[in-house]
């Protein structure tokens, strides 16, 4: 992946919040999974299609991050991992 691939959540993924961070579960494996802030936040975002890119600039203007080159291999090595899990779909 990288900052111009497209995703959005897996619509066979069912989510809720719980105090402000979303908890997700796969309904294909019955694994859940939990997330942070910054997690539910990029969560939240990916209701609809999604860039990395964009995703990047979100959380970085929303968390008040300014050292963007850690940001993009961080929330790409996390996208990474949900899509890992199937949590997420690339588009």
């Amino acid at each position: 992946m990288n900052c111009e691939t497209i995703i959005k959540q897996n619509p066979d993924i069912l989510s809720v919040n719980m105090d402000g961070e979303i908890v997700m579960m796969s309904i294909e494996n019955g694994h859940y999974f939990g997330s942070n802030a910054v997690g539910s936040f990029i969560w939240e975002l990916i209701e609809t299609e999604q860039t990395i890119k964009a995703i990047c600039t979100a959380v970085a203007d929303h968390f008040n991050i300014i050292n963007m080159s850690n940001l993009e291999k961080e929330i790409t090595a996390y996208v990474e991992d949900l899509y890992a899990q199937k949590l997420l779909i690339t588009c």
